[in-house]
């Protein structure tokens, strides 16, 4: 028999901190289904210096046991609940997700606030936990594409806190002691850090008695600072990630992006819709894969953030297909910026992202996720599902202007996971970079000075 779940996600949040609790819940009684957002503004961008995956440590500590389970006791309870608790931390919010059948929702709602005020963590607990995520961490490098996803943060941020790997790395991992994640815990767990939004079959006076007693037994506790805007690249900035014996290479051009309220935002989110966004109809695609088969995927994307982001393009080359695939790359991410899009680039563009738009909103579960990131990110309600009005009223000069002028400074990242020996030469050529001002960093090695 298939069962029915309730899904509950928790944001931890940081500052600024509001003493009361904002309950939405958007009843549904099509299903005997309940999902409940509980959101804030928290995660990686508050690791400290040199202890990369601490708030991450911090966060799934929770599932690690409470004054009045173990951890064993806890996965059964689950189990007869016929639920699953798991825990997503990204850079700037941290997510409990919970599902429980409907019927053991008061039992279910119960464990979960133990879980976040009454957890514990022993030392037995810890060195497994840290074991395990040093295994993660160690996996993630075996992972050419997750290689190049560490790396060009770290090279396109540095210091910024977007650069901090949220899984940490192998040298921070081994400093982090079981007294920095208690204290991170507690830095975490304030009192006045939660929204709560819900849909489903479900009294919103349940959901609203289960937000108030959390926020009461929270502890008080002081608001981050502020992340501040990142710096934009100044000139053309060159990275071989070095890894043994690779054939393909993962390929990465990167940029400072803009803010999702940025007047500018939907005109180039249309423009990198007909670059590389929008799958096998791009201009990338077409170019690098369709046309000369140089790459398996080729794309472009943006990361939101409370700050300035990244915008990148990626490939997928042969070794052997580096100097044409990358200068040819280049060729294209140039004359995009120059020249933005065709006229049949941006009515077929219009058209796309208003089609698919209804199926980013046609659930109450996605309706949440929606919620979920406006309230992370600070954006207005209804941010998520406006992308088909915003854009209907776009013009092309509009686009193209935003094409030219969006992306902050003159500055470019071009990284390269591949094997050193074998591509650096033919890197400097297509990039046009001399082969000694090429930075050549070991795969393993993230971890800044």
């Amino acid at each position: 028999m298939k069962a029915f779940f309730i899904s509950i996600t928790l944001l931890l949040a940081v500052a600024p901190l509001s003493r009361a609790v904002e309950v939405t819940f958007e009843r549904n009684t099509n299903l005997p289904l309940v999902y409940i957002n509980v959101l804030g503004k928290f995660g990686s961008v508050q690791d400290p210096a040199h202890k990369e995956g601490l708030t991450l440590l911090a966060a799934e500590s929770l599932l690690r046991g409470t004054t009045k389970h173990t951890k064993q006791e806890i996965q059964a309870l689950l189990e007869s609940y016929g639920a699953e608790i798991e825990i997503d931390t990204r850079a700037e919010m941290t997510v409990i997700r919970g599902r429980t059948l409907q019927s053991n929702l008061d039992p279910f709602l119960n464990l979960l606030e133990e879980l976040v005020v009454d957890s514990v963590l022993t030392p037995q607990e810890f060195k497994k936990q840290k074991e395990e995520q040093q295994a993660k961490v160690q996996s993630m490098l075996d992972q050419d594409w997750q290689v190049a996803l560490l790396h060009y943060n770290r090279a396109l941020f540095g210091t910024h806190p977007y650069g901090s790997p949220i899984d940490g790395t192998l040298k921070s991992l081994k400093t982090i002691s079981l007294e920095d994640v208690l204290a991170q815990k507690k830095r975490i767990l304030q009192k006045g850090t939660l929204t709560v939004i819900g849909s489903g079959d479900a009294k919103e006076k349940r959901i609203s008695q289960f937000a108030k007693s959390l926020e009461k037994r929270l502890p008080n506790g002081e608001a981050f600072a502020k992340v501040q805007p990142p710096k934009p690249l100044l000139s053309r900035k060159v990275v071989l990630v070095d890894k043994p014996d690779r054939t393909q290479l993962q390929v990465v051009l990167a940029q400072i992006g803009l803010l999702p309220t940025d007047p500018r935002y939907f005109a180039f989110y249309l423009a990198n819709n007909a670059y590389g966004g929008g799958g096998f109809t791009t201009r990338l695609f077409n170019q690098l894969r369709k046309a000369n088969g140089w790459t398996y995927s080729a794309y472009s994307q943006m990361m939101l953030g409370q700050q300035p982001r990244s915008w990148t393009s990626h490939i997928s080359p042969k070794n052997t297909d580096l100097l044409p695939s990358l200068s040819k790359l280049l060729q294209v991410h140039q004359e995009f910026l120059t020249s933005g899009i065709t006229e049949e680039e941006f009515l077929f563009g219009k058209e796309q992202i208003t089609q698919k738009e209804g199926f980013l909103i046609d659930t109450p579960r996605k309706r949440a996720e929606n919620a979920i990131l406006e309230k992370a990110l600070g954006l207005s309600k209804g941010f998520m599902s406006s992308y088909a009005s915003q854009i209907s009223k776009l013009k092309l000069k509009q686009v193209n202007a935003a094409a030219r002028a969006a992306i902050p400074g003159d500055g470019l990242l071009i990284l390269v996971v591949g094997t050193a020996s074998i591509v650096k030469k033919d890197l400097a050529k297509a990039t046009q970079v001399a082969e000694d001002q090429i930075e050549v960093i070991p795969f393993d090695q993230l971890d800044l000075p």
